[in-house]
């Protein structure tokens, strides 16, 4: 063989390897398998509020569910066998779900009661703290490493430290209502979701502008983060998904199959997803291929979704008060 056709061979086996190598390096894997059925069971369901569940979280280690309600009660339930631990009732007048996120050490839930922050004591089961929280009511709160996010119905975006719901930073982002927020602990950012389809990403804990885009053609519901980071998740009234990067305002991926708003996304890994929405159906998603790879019926609006990745349970909250837990069945 010639010396130049040596090299060339080289090179060519070389470049194989090379992107051998790089295929298995990416390839994706998932325990998931949506075949030919979906690999989640209902565990149980039950009636936990006398209006929607608007709201539920899960505790870090997935010991507890907290779920809030336009009945004006946070509850918090114990996972092993879903009996009521704790719950506390505000009085404001108005009709107004009651958004709330555990701290990062689960020993508190800061919660939403129209137009006030408050801190939840988990071990006393009483409120600790109370302060204003945003004009015109609390929208959402997201746990952000050692703080809390809020949005808010006055178009802010509010930074607190915890226990003591000190007002760390503020920002007006809107003239209209934030209706969902998210924070990816990987790169750091803030995503927000407004009434008026607006996306924005803010950097943590600057609050300084990245991006803002209206893909949406009506209020964006929800926002949620992949648990890898990096990517998000923004759902719509007009019943489209849309995923995101960090960096670009440009959508990586559309995702059409809702009939209606979609109310709440999240992940289950990097590679599928769920929503609910008014339509009654929770939707599971390979997002990379656009396509549904499950559908399942909740009997009502599927105004609350959370998945757990330690216990590898679904939280389903829907308009009629009703808790339904799917359990992963592989």
């Amino acid at each position: 063989m010639k010396k130049g056709c040596k090299r060339v061979f080289l090179v060519v086996i070389v470049g194989i390897v090379v992107v051998l190598a790089c295929g298995k390096a990416v390839r994706e894997t998932s325990e998931f398998q949506f075949t030919e059925r979906i690999p989640f069971v209902r565990e149980t369901n039950f009636v936990a509020h006398t209006s929607y569940v608007f709201y539920g979280v899960f505790s870090s280690e997935g010991g507890y569910l907290a779920t809030g309600s336009a009945d004006r009660t946070v509850k918090l339930w114990e996972t092993t066998n879903w009996r009521q631990k704790g719950s506390v009732r505000e009085t404001y007048s108005q009709i107004w779900g009651m958004p709330l996120a555990f701290s990062s050490d689960d020993r508190y839930v800061v919660y939403g009661a129209y137009d006030t922050m408050a801190l939840w004591d988990v071990g006393q089961l009483k409120t600790l703290v109370r302060t204003k929280g945003h004009a015109g009511g609390i929208q959402t709160i997201k746990k952000a490493e050692e703080m809390v996010v809020s949005g808010g119905a006055d178009g802010f975006l509010r930074l607190w430290k915890l226990p003591e719901l000190h007002l760390v930073r503020e920002r007006k982002i809107s003239s209209r209502e934030i209706w969902s927020v998210a924070y990816d602990p990987v790169k750091r950012v803030i995503i927000a979701g407004g009434e008026d389809g607006s996306v924005s990403v803010f950097t943590f804990p600057e609050l300084v502008p990245i991006y803002t885009t209206k893909e949406h053609l009506l209020p964006v519901e929800y926002v949620s983060v992949a648990p890898g980071g990096k990517i998000f998740a923004s759902g719509g009234g007009e019943g489209v998904i849309f995923l995101w990067d960090e960096v670009s305002p440009t959508p990586l991926k559309t995702l059409r199959g809702h009939v209606g708003a979609v109310l709440v996304v999240t992940f289950l890994d990097d590679r599928y997803l769920v929503s609910g929405g008014e339509d009654d159906m929770v939707l599971f998603w390979d997002w990379r291929t656009e396509k549904i790879v499950g559908m399942e019926n909740a009997g009502s609006d599927v105004m609350a979704l959370q998945y757990d990745p330690v216990n590898k349970r679904i939280f389903v909250g829907t308009r009629q008060g009703e808790i339904q837990i799917w359990k992963f069945q592989p």
